[in-house]
Parts: C-alpha cells; sequence; structure tokens
C-alpha cells in the first residue's frame, strides 16, 4: 500500500497538470465535434398512385435545421438531400375521393421524411412542418391536334395544305385540366425557309398547356408538364406550291331568294340593271386557278316579305375553291323585289 502511494505521488504536480490538459483537450475536441442547427434547404416531394396527380402544392421545398458530429457535417452531401413524403402512407392508405373535384389534403413534415441523411446527423427542426397539396384524379381524353406553323413562306409560294397525322391522339392527365381542353398543339413548324414541295417534319407534342391564354402552373412558378400522349409525337404534312394571280372577266351575279318572287338586280343609282362584275382577281395555286370554281351572289333567302324591303343594298358575296384567295372588293348592288304573276 505504501508503495502504491509513493507512486502516485511521485512526480505529482506533473501528473496533475497531464490530467488538466487531458481535460481542456477533451472540452476542446467535443466542441468541435458538434454544429449546431445549421440550416440547408432541401427540395420536398410528394409522390401518389398513378391514379392520382398532384395539381399543386404550398412548398417546394423545406429548410432544415442539423446537428451532428464536424466530420459527419463537412461529409454532408446538400446535394443528395430531400424531403419525401408517401401520401398514401401518411394517410394511412385512406386517400379522398377525387373524382369529382380535386380535393386538398395537409400533411406534416417529420424528420423520418428526410432522405440520404446520416444516422449521427439529427433533424432539430423543419420549417415549413406541413404542405397542402390540391389533389386531382387522372383521366384520358381524345383532343384534337392542330399544327402551330411560324414565320412566313418564301415570296411567290403558299401553304397549300397542311395537316397533322395522325389528327386525334389520346391524352392522359388530371381530370380537371382536361375538362378545359379539346386540342393539343404541336412544337412551332418553322416555314420560312420551305421551297415548292411536300414536306413531312416529325414534330412533339407540346404538353406545357395554356388555359385561357395562360400556362398553367405549380407553384414556384414551374410551368406544369400534366400530359402524357399517345402517340407524343405527329408527322405534319406541309404542301408548298407557287403561288400567281389571275383576272376573271365578266363574272355573272346569281340571286340566291326564296321561289315565288321577281329579283331584279341594279347599279347603286338605280340607273342600270347589275348582271356581271367586269373583273374579279384571285390568287392561289397555279394549279387551282385553271378552275377556280368563282362564283358572286347575293344572298336574299332571309326575305320573305317584298313589301317591307324593296330597293334594299346588299352586298355581292363571292365564293371560290377551297385555297383560292378573292383579292377584288365585293361591289354593291340595289335589289328589288316583287312577287311573280300567276299565269
Amino acid at each position: 500500500m505504501k508503495k502504491l502511494l509513493n507512486f502516485l505521488l511521485k512526480n505529482r504536480w506533473l501528473k496533475l497538470l497531464s490530467l488538466l490538459l487531458a481535460v481542456i483537450a477533451w472540452v476542446y475536441v467535443s466542441r468541435k465535434t458538434c454544429k449546431t442547427d445549421q440550416a440547408e434547404r432541401v427540395p420536398l416531394v410528394c409522390t401518389v398512385p398513378g391514379d392520382k396527380f398532384i395539381l399543386s402544392s404550398t412548398s417546394d421545398e423545406v429548410r432544415l435545421s442539423l446537428r451532428g458530429p464536424t466530420p459527419a457535417m463537412n461529409r454532408l452531401n446538400k446535394e443528395d438531400l430531400a424531403a419525401e413524403i408517401n401520401v398514401l402512407e401518411k394517410l394511412d392508405d385512406k386517400l379522398p375521393d377525387t373524382s369529382e373535384a380535386p380535393q386538398p389534403i395537409t400533411l406534416l413534415i417529420e424528420p423520418s421524411d428526410i432522405r440520404n441523411l446520416a444516422p449521427n446527423i439529427v433533424v432539430t427542426d423543419i420549417r415549413p412542418s406541413r404542405v397542402t397539396i390540391q389533389l386531382d384524379q387522372m383521366g384520358q381524353k381524345r383532343l384534337t391536334v392542330e399544327q402551330k406553323l411560324t414565320g412566313e413562306v418564301k415570296s411567290g409560294l403558299r401553304i397549300h395544305k397542311a395537316y397533322p397525322v395522325p389528327k386525334q391522339v389520346i391524352g392522359r392527365g388530371p381530370k380537371s385540366i382536361l375538362a378545359q381542353i379539346d386540342t393539343i398543339e404541336t412544337l412551332p413548324v418553322p416555314i420560312s425557309n420551305l421551297d415548292a414541295g411536300k414536306w413531312l417534319p416529325s414534330l412533339a407534342l407540346n404538353t406545357k398547356l395554356r388555359l385561357k391564354g395562360r400556362q398553367v402552373v405549380k407553384s414556384g412558378g414551374r410551368t406544369l408538364d400534366c400530359l402524357r400522349l399517345a402517340p407524343s409525337t405527329v408527322v405534319v404534312w406541309i404542301e408548298v406550291v407557287p403561288e400567281a394571280t389571275k383576272k376573271i372577266s365578266h363574272v355573272p351575279v346569281e340571286v340566291r331568294g326564296l321561289p315565288g318572287f321577281l329579283y331584279t338586280l341594279l347599279t347603286p343609282d338605280k340607273t342600270k340593271p347589275y348582271t356581271t362584275i367586269p373583273t374579279v382577281e384571285i390568287r392561289g395555286p397555279k394549279e387551282l386557278l385553271e378552275q377556280p370554281r368563282l362564283r358572286a351572289f347575293v344572298d336574299l333567302t332571309e326575305i320573305d316579305n317584298p313589301e317591307e324591303t324593296l330597293d334594299r343594298k346588299k352586298q355581292v358575296e363571292f365564293s371560290a375553291r377551297s385555297g383560292i384567295e378573292i383579292l377584288s372588293e365585293p361591289p354593291a348592288v340595289v335589289v328589288q323585289i316583287k312577287p311573280e304573276t300567276p299565269k
């Protein structure tokens, strides 16, 4: 016992100094190995079954306060962190009925929802602590495809035909969105550098919708890409043809009226009959100008009482084959109507 006591008391000041240094080192290291309330912004992702769709969310990210040992905090890859919420699990497999209209759901965000966090790092705070999502039912609908042509064709040319193949596709998406649309556009088709001929560009369809002139967006200003289309691409048939003009002389003016009346067309000053138009200028593909099927007529089918419509002034109307543009202004005429005299 005496030997042990002598050993402990030998160089006692040196031993006390060593103990003191060890305590100081332990306090220093323990303080250096922990960081408190380090804030990180991470994305918030909510997942739902395939027959549901999240229309909107009150937040797309959360702010985390983290605590952990210094080496672990230094190794932390912020890009891997995420808050992931399985909506079905959060609600104990009891999702609301969204078959009639979208429904709001508020969910609690918990530390267990944070992914890719090292075991020795803990979450001390989450802000916001709740998120509200708007949940909709998925559906499908047949949509008519519309081609979107941009630019102007070269001088002397014109678009004779332009149509998509196929003309309809099946769209799958949120029912509340599908209820507001009947058509889907292609991505823009530039036509300014097309020569005469037939062109068949393959184009994707534009799934970033515009409703009432505005794009459908989620919180944070991101465009809502909510449609899945089958097929997702179409071919746009474009036929570019040479354009020309032509003047047709002495175009007869027809009267389209009810039977049982006599119709007389006069010049606006009522000095002479008006039966033909001296010249009508038309423009279109050269092959169509050979047989334009141009007609000039006055439509009087709405008049059934000539006594109330004597000397009525009417505008001549034109009709022609599809693809023909009529350049001349239609003239005005004066119409005189009287019942046919029985024989």
